[in-house]
């Protein structure tokens, strides 16, 4: 039955791939069969209903955006359930089109409910009817600045809730009196702080996306997102509310809160138990050294000095990934020494030096950036082309997010990973990860992963600081 939802190593990719619309489609480890001949009439039935079911404006929404190139599995498959009012979860690698696989069919919902309730004068304002949820302020600015874009194929007001800035100038704008249809992008916590204010109100909101759901899970958000979810469930007698799930990888936090009428769909590489998805990242040559804490410097140095030397006028682009915040600084400190002009990004800077700091290295000011996992999910840097773990991150999950920033929109990309031995619990996950890759595997990492077999996780982690707008408290919580 169409809409069930399919275990993800049963799902067929698409057997076309795109290379537009926000990332490149990158390779399917699950085949699908060319051939026309061996497609049923009824396969052919539906993929007319699915074409029928994605406005057309959608392909106008593309160009406005630069994406010339068309459509991405990602998109091409999550559209047309998206639009028919199914639930859905999109698992695809980083750079592969996630953001408008989902917010296009967001801002078509937003369209149709406010054509089809019509908001009263005299109704509170600051009601969306669809909002979408991201674990880091970053994603939530990322996110809103396509929706603003899209403004002039699909007539959508946005409105951006995230910690850090005045949430007396964002519940302003809230209130402005508009006859547009009304989106809301924010982070967990500040979109609490506003429904409580009153600012913010959800009993419109029929449409729950949440973006890098594994990630706000892993952060801690699970009672933040009961509290947004029971918040947008006062509907009365109007429909149910639909939810869109997206990440380029799949934990069981995630599959845990799926069911069975969800629609599952992974598009560009498959994401199961083992890498986290990882393997879809197929366009990043992937290098992990196992080497000593102290030896880390001396070869983070070396590795941009080649990179240098090989450099034209423009300076490559570098984002250096660390697990502590006194190590971002530790490392940024030592490469302003060395001569590169480096920039910080994490949790605990005040939101305008974040801004700039990111702004300075998507422009060049600053070639290089030293971040934690603030930078880790969803952002967007094009052309970048090198990514250093400083630190390997807890989770296999996790490195193949750090590793997707580059890559993306299927340009080339290379990432070099420092393996510390007190990581090696997570060895055979990112040996597995690099073997079906096609990478070279250290046998320090082999002898590691042999040994580490068994054990449960590791203790990189540390200060992220990437939580976005607040704090939330774990808890298992109920299905969304």
């Amino acid at each position: 039955m169409r809409g069930a939802a399919k275990p993800l190593s049963k799902i067929k990719s698409p057997g076309a791939s795109g290379g537009g619309g926000g990332g490149g489609g990158g390779g399917s480890d699950v085949s699908e069969s060319d051939d026309d001949e061996s497609r049923s009439d009824a396969d052919a039935d539906a993929d007319a209903d699915d074409a029928a079911a994605v406005p057309d404006y959608f392909a106008d929404a593309l160009k406005t955006l630069g994406h010339n190139r068309g459509t991405t599995p990602i998109q091409r498959e999550c559209w047309p359930p998206c639009c028919e009012g199914r639930d859905v979860l999109g698992i695809a690698p980083p750079g592969s089109g996630k953001t408008l696989a989902y917010l296009l069919p967001a801002v078509e919902f937003a369209l149709r409910d406010a054509r089809d309730f019509p908001r009263a004068k005299r109704d509170p304002r600051g009601r969306p009817s669809a909002l979408v949820i991201t674990p880091t302020r970053e994603l939530a600015m990322q996110v809103a600045t396509v929706c603003r874009k899209l403004k002039r194929a699909a007539p959508v007001r946005c409105v951006a809730v995230y910690g850090g800035a005045s949430q007396a100038e964002q519940e302003e704008e809230l209130a402005q009196p508009s006859s547009l249809a009304l989106l809301v992008v924010g982070t967990p916590g500040r979109l609490l702080a506003t429904t409580e204010s009153g600012a913010l109100g959800l009993e419109r909101a029929r449409l729950l996306v949440l973006d890098e759901a594994d990630r706000m899970l892993a952060l801690g958000f699970a009672e933040q997102l009961e509290k947004l979810r029971g918040a947008a469930a006062g509907l009365g007698s109007r429909p149910g509310r639909q939810t869109l799930l997206f990440s380029a990888t799949f934990p069981k936090t995630v599959r845990a809160r799926s069911n069975e009428a969800t629609v599952a769909v992974a598009a560009g590489g498959k994401a199961g138990d083992g890498d986290g998805g990882a393997r879809g990242v197929s366009n990043v040559d992937q290098t992990v050294h196992v080497c000593a804490e102290h030896k880390k410097g001396r070869k983070l140095l070396k590795h941009i000095t080649e990179l240098r030397k090989n450099d034209g006028r423009s300076r490559s682009r570098v984002l250096v990934f660390a697990n502590r915040i006194k190590t971002v600084n530790f490392v940024g400190d030592m490469l302003r020494r060395h001569g590169e002009k480096t920039g910080t990004l994490h949790g605990e800077m005040k939101q305008e030096k974040r801004e700039l700091a990111l702004g300075d290295f998507k422009s060049g000011k600053c070639p290089v950036l030293v971040a934690t996992d603030v930078a880790g999910r969803g952002l967007d840097i094009t052309g970048l082309e090198h990514v250093v773990n400083w630190d390997m991150p807890g989770s296999v999950e996790q490195y193949a997010h750090r590793v997707g920033r580059a890559g993306r929109a299927g340009r080339r990309g290379a990432a070099l990973t420092f393996f510390t031995r007190n990581m090696a619990p997570t060895a055979p996950d990112l040996v597995k990860l690099l073997r079906k890759g096609g990478h070279f595997v250290d046998p320090n990492l082999e002898a590691l992963a042999k040994a580490g077999k068994g054990g449960k996780g590791g203790k990189g982690g540390g200060r992220g600081g990437g939580r976005g707008g607040g704090r939330g408290r774990g808890g298992r919580g109920k299905r969304w």
